[in-house]
């Protein structure tokens, strides 16, 4: 057992010797016991490399990947990250654990379990940034934490404009873009009710706005005025339509019959009378019916129907013929025509006229003639 122990001493003696000739040149002294970071062999996203290395690569800040490999053998001697142990705000793991997670920290540590092979992270030696440190210290100071620059950029989110760090890390808001709505009042726009709609959001970097119309309302027929659908009102007045009265809406749509005005009639036919001398007549009512201003109108005037009894006159005479011995006649009926009460009348009489024979003549067979001798003995008889 004493040979054993005696043997591991011996063996970090010579780790510490080559250590001291290593590839790196540090200008501190390496802790005794302990390493420098170039013997030290990590793995970063797959890729081997010692700690040095990933530490001037900057491959061990948060955030950062490694992209190569740069060392592939571990040093001899020397350690794998899982030899080394460390402390990241308190929280005690392997160096290889702390490389999968994060290396940021702040403030002192200190280790509580033993460390039964390999070395605590203050035994090793590092450069960062040029100064040389422990590469607990080099935890602590936050040398691997990333820097973020405050509102280096905006971009959208949830429709504002939003703050990003330089780590892309999302910050306060920029800009408020507001919230899509109405705006206006209706209006009258292809015969139905819309209203003009805000579409507000966020593209690229940028708040943006769009403005369109929502109809609101389907008008139909009656169409649309001052923002509002038109809206007929039943009965709103009434006026003349193929002789009736009907009614019409406030739009002007005629709708059901309000009057039947009727059809232009007769009346029955009164009792006959004169109307005049010679005029039989009776009377009747005509109805003209119809419709005129939005009311009906019933008309009325008398129809009459007439007879015409005639007038006066005499018929054509007749032949002469002989009254007596001195005297030529001839004769004509004639007409006293006329109306009493309700009827026609025709009155006839004879109406004649006579010529006397004279100068020795006589009247013989209706004309006025000289007698021969045989005719004067004869008397009054002549033939």
């Amino acid at each position: 057992m004493v040979n054993e122990i005696s043997n591991k001493i011996i063996s970090v003696s010579i780790v510490i010797v080559l250590l001291a000739i290593g590839v790196y040149a540090y200008t501190q002294q390496i802790p005794n016991p302990g390493h420098g970071a170039d013997t030290v062999l990590v793995s970063v996203d797959g890729y081997s490399m010692n700690l040095q290395e990933a530490i001037t690569h900057g491959v061990l800040v948060d955030g950062a990947s490694a992209t190569q490999s740069y060392t592939t053998q571990a040093p001899d001697p020397g350690h794998t990250g899982n030899n080394i142990y460390v402390s990241v705000n308190g929280n005690e793991k392997t160096l290889q654990q702390a490389i999968s997670t994060t290396l940021c920290g702040s403030g002192s540590h200190s280790y509580s379990s033993g460390i039964s092979l390999g070395h605590s992270a203050d035994k090793i030696l590092v450069s960062s940034g040029g100064s040389e440190m422990s590469l607990q210290d080099a935890i602590n100071s936050g040398e691997f934490c990333i820097t973020c620059t405050s509102h280096a950029s905006s971009t959208c989110y949830n429709n504002d404009v939003y703050w990003y760090d330089s780590c892309g890390v999302r910050e306060e808001k920029e800009t408020e873009c507001g919230t899509s709505a109405y705006t206006g009042s209706n209006y009258c726009y292809d015969n139905d009710v819309y209203k003009s709609y805000i579409t507000r959001g966020c593209s690229g970097v940028s708040c943006t706005s769009s403005t369109g119309g929502i109809k609101q309302e389907e008008c139909g027929a009656n169409g649309c005025s001052g923002g509002s659908c038109i809206t007929c009102t039943s009965h709103a007045s009434s006026t003349c339509y193929n002789n009736d009265v009907y009614w019409y809406d406030s739009c002007g749509v005629r709708e059901e019959k309000a009057s039947e005005c009727g059809i232009d009639s007769y009346g029955a036919f009164g009792a006959w009378y004169c109307s005049t001398a010679t005029v039989r007549q009776r009377d009747r009512t005509f109805h003209d019916r119809g419709c005129s201003a939005g009311a009906c109108f019933d008309s009325t005037s008398i129809d009459s129907e007439t007879t015409n009894c005639g007038g006066n006159y005499c018929e054509s005479w007749g032949s002469w013929y002989c009254q007596d011995d001195n005297t030529r006649r001839r004769d004509r009926t004639c007409h006293n025509r006329g109306c009493s009460g309700s009827s026609c009348y025709d009155n006839t009489y004879t109406d004649f006229e006579t010529i006397a024979c004279g100068g020795g003549t006589i009247c013989l067979s209706g004309s006025c003639q000289y007698p021969t001798v045989c005719q004067y003995n004869l008397g009054t008889d002549y033939y």
